[in-house]
């Protein structure tokens, strides 16, 4: 992904789309050539204050103000030559008030403001059926004299979904017709069409109303439910309290002591089965997830079984933290045991509790101890490597063997049992995600009393019930950084996790011309890909062809999926219940339940074919690349600016934004993990003997060059991990580059006329660079920073900004760097040269 890529391909809904960038408020760059003085040519940049005249921006001016946009964010002090991030960025980090905030971070915001507000407008959806044959109707003058019914310009009217209707005795066929109004005045507009359908002769024959039945408006009740859930607070808790203290979690041991016997560890087979239907991950949590494959006929999906998520102060990795810092976390975490365990209006008594233990503050920091033991052996990152895969298959008795705390067999029959035609063969391969972890996990569960694994088990599904609560925000781990989080960013944040196809159907803006673009810019890139290839000197020319043939054989989807504006939207959600009176938290948990059905289904076959590549909601910031797939995805979310300007004629800018995020997408289809699969999406590599060595080579001058750069944190030098971040930074350098020479086509085809701005003398290709730095303008917090530079797979902002553009001559030709130039240094690492 542009901002957040997996080598797997999990079905789970990803709300949390990503931590990708990080602001870097001072960056100490060592290259290859320190040893040199770095001085450079100086770059004139025109004032805008001795230019009033031509600063005025006329409203209908996009560009120009466009232009002052760029400049704004611009410390034109510092030389472009010397530290370009600083050059692009240095106002807009020095006017930024809230930590976290970049390009992605406002298009999250503005996305969800924008979402949320549509969410509150009425919607309603309704059926007309019209005589005569379907192929004789006019859609746009039925388009016309809907319009002519509707008198507020805020509400929009689509007409969608034709669908012929078996032809009647009397040999009339007649077509239902799918309309959807949104807006202040939807059903006004519905009963201003129904009487002028009762007045008009057979232009309309009937009009039924579907609201209830429709995704959309199940996205809407199920945002309104969240937002009312004060209203439904007292069912919520019940629903939660039933829950915990009914036999969901509870099982009578049959051993005096409560120590284990087969009978016991059935009944928590069982119990801890049922809980993962609706419960993500308890100690464990299962997934499909799909396999790298050879051929057609070996397996696509398979099932694996994830750690659970640990909170930062009970993870191992926080041992590296200053005392001071673990303490403050572990108490924070503590305090919010307490709170959520209260919230729920339980006391000491209800806990049930782990021997021993005697009040609440005891029972907390019994809590975080258990957690700390599971988690010893727990991964720092939760996505499995290639060889994890490998290495940790097993089928269900290898399964038993190796961590016999659970019957296995058991486990799956009952997980699987909630879907009829769900089942699981025994030799069906399964990967333990680490088995350091289930070992460890393992030994604690045998160790511990029955007691002590209900207690726990009580609480970790306390705490998820707890979160969908009204006051979930004021418990300590849920309160927001950002004190303009409310509970509507919360409930819109849940609505697209779960309904984001609907999402995405009512947010699109109905502007397929700026999908037409994309393709024509995707195909340009695609185009100037091919032609690279042809030039690159490591190359066989066998290694060329089979990359070329990759490149032709990558499909895109653009914004949004087809299937949203039709039937398939509803069957999609079919299986989801949404019911006009039911609490949050019942709806919340039969999402979960809704989603892991889903998933589970791919084992056999079964998921609904939306020929969308994931599920993730086209609202999102984001793009992607799938392997197995060979395609790329542009969601719509990220289809604005600064990526996006469709409004600019500048074609730089386009270039030198969205452009590189599809090269960056197309890129990864031949970097270390994506140049393992052919054009088919299989695991044949694409380079072997000499291709591969070389290869190899220049990907390690990747990960040697970026492990150079180091960041400050908190006053400590902090080294970027090359090896983590190395398929990220490839397709940065490779994305960048193809891009660029795709806008120097367009160039050769447009003329330069269209490729300047207002202002301040910078020409298209310098443009074009500037687009490209300012899409990684950020902020972060110390905090937020240690822990991209632990955990993320991608570089540091400014570092994706310094390593790009240092390792193209390009840059460093337009800008006019010398050779001493720290921005130009002599030994750059590039895979297409």
């Amino acid at each position: 992904m542009f901002e957040f890529r997996i080598s797997i391909f999990l079905f789970s809904t990803l709300v949390i789309f990503c931590a990708a960038t990080i602001n870097i408020d001072f960056v100490e760059v060592n290259s290859f050539e320190e040893e040199n003085d770095r001085s450079s040519a100086s770059v004139v940049v025109k004032d805008p204050s001795s230019h009033d005249r031509d600063n005025e921006c006329e409203n209908d001016n996009y560009d120009c103000h466009l232009a002052k946009a760029i400049h704004q964010s611009m410390d034109t002090e510092t030389d472009p030559c010397s530290d370009f991030y600083t050059f692009a960025c240095g106002n807009w980090n020095n006017h930024s008030d809230f930590p976290s905030w970049r390009p992605f971070k406002q298009l999250h915001v503005r996305n969800d403001d924008r979402l949320k507000r549509l969410l509150e407008k009425p919607i309603v959806q309704f059926n007309l059926t019209l005589r005569g044959k379907c192929s004789q109707i006019h859609f746009p003058s039925l388009i016309e004299a809907l319009a002519e019914n509707n008198d507020d310009e805020n509400t929009k009217i689509n007409v969608t979904d034709k669908t012929p209707i078996p032809e009647t005795r009397e040999k009339q066929s007649s077509c239902n017709v799918a309309v959807v109004t949104i807006g202040p005045s939807s059903w006004e507009v519905r009963d201003k069409i129904q009487t002028k359908m009762e007045s008009s002769s057979n232009s309309f024959a009937d009009i039924s109303n579907v609201a209830q039945f429709d995704a959309v408006s199940k996205a809407r009740r199920f945002y309104k439910a969240c937002m009312e859930a004060k209203n439904g607070e007292k069912d919520g808790r019940k629903f939660a309290i039933d829950e915990l203290l009914t036999d969901r979690v509870v099982w009578k041991p049959t051993s005096r002591d409560g120590s284990w016997n087969d009978h016991d560890r059935d009944l928590f087979t069982m119990k801890l089965a049922k809980v993962h239907q609706h419960h993500d991950r308890l100690f464990f949590g299962p997934r499909t997830i799909h396999l790298s494959r050879r051929s057609k006929t070996d397996p696509e999906f398979t099932i694996i079984l994830f750690q659970q998520s640990f909170r930062d102060s009970v993870m191992p990795y926080s041992a590296k933290k200053s005392a001071k810092v673990e303490k403050k976390l572990v108490e924070k975490y503590e305090r919010y045991i307490k709170d959520v365990w209260q919230s729920i209006g339980f006391t000491f008594k209800d806990t049930n509790s782990f021997r021993g233990v005697r009040n609440l503050d005891e029972f907390a920091r019994r809590i975080v101890e258990f957690e700390k033991e599971m988690s010893k052996n727990a991964l720092k990152r939760l996505l499995p490597s290639k060889s994890a895969l490998a290495k940790n298959s097993l089928d269900i008795d290898q399964l038993q063997n190796k961590f016999p705390f659970l019957n296995w067999k058991l486990y799956f029959k009952t997980l699987f049992s909630f879907d009829s035609h769900l089942k699981i063969d025994e030799d069906q391969p399964i990967i333990a995600l680490d088995f350091d972890y289930f070992k460890s996990l393992n030994d604690l569960i045998v160790s511990s009393s029955q007691q002590d694994i209900m207690t726990y088990m009580r609480f970790e599904l306390l705490a998820t019930l707890a979160s969908q609560l009204p006051n979930a925000l004021e418990l300590s781990p849920f309160k927001p950084s950002d004190p303009h989080t409310k509970r509507s960013s919360v409930c819109v944040k849940w609505t697209d996790s779960a309904f984001g196809f609907a999402t995405g159907k009512i947010m699109e803006d109905g502007s397929p011309h700026n999908r037409q673009y994309l393709e024509l810019l995707t195909n340009n890139i695609l185009t100037s890909f091919e032609e690279n290839i042809e030039t690159v000197s490591w190359m066989t020319d066998l290694a060329k062809k089979k990359s070329k043939n990759k490149a032709k054989s990558i499909k895109e989807n653009i914004a949004v999926p087809d299937f949203v504006f039709d039937s398939r939207l509803d069957r999609f959600y079919e299986d989801f219940d949404v019911s006009q009176n039911d609490n949050y938290v019942t709806l919340f948990t039969r999402f979960k339940r809704w989603l892991l059905q889903r998933n589970l289904r791919q084992i056999n076959g079964r998921a609904t074919d939306t020929s969308w590549p994931v599920e993730m909601p086209p609202d999102s910031v984001n793009a992607f690349y799938n392997p197995s797939r060979n395609d790329i995805t542009v969601l719509a979310g990220i289809m604005q600016p600064p990526f996006f300007t469709p409004e600019s004629a500048v074609s730089a800018v386009q270039y030198g934004g969205i452009g590189v995020v599809i090269g960056h997408e197309i890129i990864h289809g031949f970097d270390n993990h994506g140049a393992n699969f052919d054009k088919e999406g299989f695991n044949h590599p694409l380079f072997k003997g000499s291709d591969q060595e070389q290869f190899h080579h220049l990907t390690q001058c990747v990960r040697d060059y970026y492990k150079k750069f180091s960041v400050l944190v908190d006053g400590k030098s902090v080294r970027v991990d090359g090896k983590r971040t190395e398929a990220e930074n490839i397709a940065d350098i490779g994305g960048t580059k193809v891009a660029y020479h795709a806008y120097l086509n367009s160039v050769e085809k447009d003329g330069e006329s269209r490729n300047e701005l207002p202002f301040y003398g910078f020409n298209g290709k310098k443009l074009f660079w500037l687009s490209y730095a300012q899409l990684w303008c950020e902020k972060k917090t110390p905090r937020q920073l240690r822990k991209q530079l632990k955990s993320d797979s991608h570089s540091p902002g400014a570092v994706r900004v310094l390593g790009v553009l240092q390792n193209l001559q390009e840059f460093s030709n337009d800008w006019q760097c010398d050779s001493k130039a720290q921005m130009n240094p002599r030994k750059k690492c590039t895979i297409w040269d």
